[in-house]
Parts: C-alpha cells; structure tokens; sequence
C-alpha cells in the first residue's frame, strides 16, 4: 500500500512539474505565435521542421509596442541568427562551425529602433530537428523578473547538476577504502554511475561544441555515458536481486544494443533517430525496477518520476504541445538525488563500521577501557579532576590463582569504577595494573568521596581487591598531572602497607 502511495505521489509530483514548467515557459505579453516560412506559408507555434543541416527560415510581423524585449523560451537549434526589419540583432552561438545546444537555455534581446510594422526573421540551422517550441513573447522591462526566473529553472538550475554530482563522487571516493568487499562493490558502481553522469553533464552547458564532427562525437559521448551511468546504478539493484540473473543479463544486452547503435551513427540525424527508438528501454526498465524494489520502498517515489520524465519526453518528441518543454534534465536531477539518497544509506552504515573500528583501537581489548591512545581525544582543563590507580598484589593473585584470575580481577575492576562514572567521564588503561581515571568538570572533594566508595564496593569480590590511588586537579599539562596523582599513589600504597589495613591472603 505505501509503495503505490509513494508511485501516486511520484506521478503528482511530475504532473506539477509540468504545469509548473508550462506557466513558467508561458510568459505574459504579447504572443508571437504566427509564422510564415520561406514559401508564405502560415504556421503557428510549436513549429519544429526535420532541417538535417539545412537552414530553415521563419518570419513573423508584429506592430510597434511599449514591450522592449523578445524572450525566446526555447529554440530548437544548433545555430540561430534574428533579423530586426532585416537587420541582424542577435546571434545565438557563433557560426554554422560552432554548434550550441540553442535550447537549453531562453533567450532575452532588447528590440530597439521599432517601427509601426515590424518584420521578424529567425534563421534556423540544426542537424535534426529545428524550429520555435515554445511561442517568443514580447515583454516590457517590467516583467525582466520572469525572464530571470525562467533562466534559472530552465538552465541554472539544471547546469548546477555537475557540481552536485561531483561532491558525490568526492564522498563515494572518501569512504570506498574503509569498507568491505560487498559495500565496496556496491560503492564502486555507485563511483562509476556518478562519474559517467558526470560526464554526460557536459551536454547540459551552454556553449560550443565545435563543428558538425566534433558536435558529433560528443553527442556519441553524451547518450553512451547516459546508458553507461544507468547500467551501472542498475548494477547496486541487481547485486541485491542475484536470483533474478538471468533478467539481469537481459537487462545488461538490451543497454548495450543501443550504445553499438550510437557508435556506428553516421551523423547526427541518424544519431537522433537511433535514440529515438530505444528510449523505450530506460523507460522499460525503470518500471522493471519499481517493481523489483518491494522492500526498498524509499525508492519508488524518485523512480516513478524519472520514468514519467521520460514518458513524456518520449511524446513531446513525436507530438509537438506549445509552451511544453523536454523535462528529462529534471529526470537526471531527481535521478542525481535518487543515487545521493542511496549514497547516504551506505556512507551511514560505512560511518557506524568505521566509527566501530576506530573506537576498537582505541579500546583495550582485555577490560574494554580506553587505552593511552585515547588521550589524545581529550580536552582536558583545571576543572578535571585525575585519578590514577594501580591494584595492590596484581602479581601475586597471578600466581596463586593464575593469569586468567588476574584479568578476571580486572574486568571486575574497570566494571565495579565505571558504575560509579558519568557519561562524560573515562577510564584508561596505562599498561598493565595502572588506570587513569578522568572525572570531567569534577571537584577534588568529590572526586575522593566516589573512590572511597569504590574501595569498598571492590572488597565485594570473591578475592578481596584493593587498590591504591592518587587523586588531583588537572595543571600545566597531562604528564605533569600524571607524575603529581603517581606521587599520592605511592604515597597511599606505603601508607596501606605499613598500618597493615591490607594483607594479601596466601
């Protein structure tokens, strides 16, 4: 049941992003919806043509207004010159050499020198598909506020993808070597989904891809690392579902088809085409996954809104809808946090591991008290008190009783004193018989009260324990503090010996 709340809920989630993106896109001023092409035929917004490298040409008239800007949500073009009255105004890109992604980002040109009747002209140049998607609108300098806020949803928002996905890498690579082989395997997959995303980001910024070859190649690089990056986070579900195996090679052959397409492309047309038609599969498997994922239910929200992504990604580019925009940037955003999600469920359990295994050498492994290591962890000051201790005839209960009584002997120790401690307080094992106590923002007073009762619940064993300790401030610094409590507890030792309060029983 949750799971097919968090799938509704997912889809809600799409279907406000696209009414979002459908206001966000359509701005309010005047509509430059009509067209003519080269021959005089009338068109209306979206127009989107097959130019394969050709130039397409599209003219519209408006009459002379208080709006002083145009605002080209989207252009689907590699290149783009606009034409005022026949003169050339702007320039979107460089030249037919120095081929952009027009259409990531919109467009905002001042409109200076208007006439009565004004004459607009959009020289097209694209190697697939080229035209207006979304319908230009005139504005006054007013509105500018919904043009930035346009530019920053549309592409300052999603350029910012690469930076995000790069602290992932950074963090996958910080943990990777501090964990086991399943966690690593795990990580590695994560590393190289993160990192051939990464790569795939370069697509997603707004200058030159050089000419038609290079334009070209990067394209390749583009949608191969883009299926590489999916593999591989398919791979941190598949080493979960190992009973599914031979789905999972299914799985892997229908990722890899595509890419030996995208290599043989010719050009970019037949690129387009090759992607076109196995789009289906990301869209195929990710629903294969929310499926999978029965127990993983986290998951299933961000899964179900990547696969809506794509699905109307996939009928955006067979059926053109005005003032809709491609929306799979926000599907590689929410794929991006999908994998950070999972990324931070297995740095947490990396974290607990680590924390464990740091806190162990820190640890003696006999009485389960701190060792000297640990030291160094402490910010001491004058308001701590410092007890240190040794046990009285250690040696000798050794040799009547055996080793194994000694450390018995101080288990017991280390556990009766660690009853009588706070939480912010510690016991440390110096070598052998020797202990320091640090009681935390504790008078001396006290300090001597507590060990006192200590010293008696000790002679609760079933061999008498006692142990002879010096208790003073902290001063100076540690040794010195060290070497002053020493003092006392030899003074204490020959103190007890002499008036004969304690006698080893033989």
């Amino acid at each position: 049941m949750k799971k097919k709340l968090l799938s509704l809920l997912g889809i809600v989630i799409f279907f406000i992003l696209l009414i979002s993106s459908y206001k966000l896109n359509n701005l309010s001023g005047y509509k430059v919806s009509e067209w003519y092409d080269e021959y005089g035929n009338k068109l209306y917004t979206p127009i989107i043509k097959e130019t394969k490298g050709e130039e397409y040409i599209l003219i519209s008239y408006f009459p002379k207004t208080e709006n002083q800007y145009i605002v080209f949500p989207e252009i689907s073009a590699n290149y783009a010159e606009l034409y005022l009255n026949d003169v050339l105004i702007k320039k979107f890109g460089f030249n037919k050499n120095n081929l952009f992604n027009i259409y990531l980002k919109p467009h905002l040109i001042l409109l200076n020198n208007l006439k009565d009747q004004n004459k607009l002209k959009l020289v097209i140049y694209d190697l697939y598909k080229g035209g207006i998607r979304i319908t230009p609108v005139l504005i006054p300098e007013s509105k500018l506020h919904e043009y930035l806020l346009l530019y920053f949803i549309n592409y300052g928002l999603i350029s910012s993808i690469g930076g995000i996905i790069l602290f992932l890498i950074i963090l996958i690579i910080s943990y990777i070597f501090f964990l086991d082989r399943k966690s690593v395997n795990h990580l590695y997959n994560y590393l190289f989904s993160m990192f051939f995303l990464f790569i795939a980001t370069i697509d997603f910024h707004y200058y030159s891809f050089g000419n038609m070859y290079t334009f070209l190649l990067l394209k390749k690089i583009f949608y191969i690392s883009m299926l590489l990056a999916f593999l591989f986070f398919l791979n941190t579900v598949t080493l979960k579902q190992n009973k599914y195996k031979i789905i999972n090679i299914i799985i892997k052959i229908s990722i890899i088809i595509p890419i030996f397409f995208y290599l043989i492309a010719k050009d970019y047309y037949q690129l387009m085409n090759y992607y076109n038609l196995f789009s289906w599969i990301p869209t195929a498997l990710l629903l294969y996954i929310i499926i999978l994922y029965n127990n993983n239910v986290k998951y299933t929200f961000l899964l179900t809104f990547l696969a809506a992504t794509i699905i109307h990604d996939l009928i955006l580019v067979n059926f053109s809808i005005n003032n809709s925009k491609f929306l799979f940037s926000y599907g590689i955003f929410s794929y991006t946090i999908l994998v950070g999600i999972s990324l931070v469920e297995e740095i947490r359990k990396a974290h607990i591991k680590i924390r464990k295994i740091s806190l162990k050498a820190l640890k003696d492994p006999l009485t389960n008290a701190y060792n000297r290591l640990f030291l160094k962890q402490i910010h001491f000051n004058e308001n701590d008190s410092l007890v240190f201790f040794d046990l009285n005839d250690l040696k000798k209960i050794n040799d009547k009783h055996g080793h194994k009584k000694g450390d018995e002997v101080l288990i017991y120790t280390v556990e009766t004193i660690r009853k009588h401690l706070r939480k912010e307080d510690y016991i440390i094992r110096l070598g052998g018989d020797e202990f320091l106590v640090v009681l935390k923002n504790c008078d001396i007073k006290i300090a001597k009260e507590k060990f006192s009762k200590i010293q008696e619940d000790l002679k609760n064993y079933n061999i008498p324990v006692f142990i002879s300790y010096g208790i003073v401030q902290y001063k100076d610094s540690l040794d010195k503090t060290i070497k002053r409590a020493d003092k006392y507890m030899y003074k204490m030792k020959s103190e007890i010996k002499k008036s004969k309060k304690y006698k080893f029983k033989k």
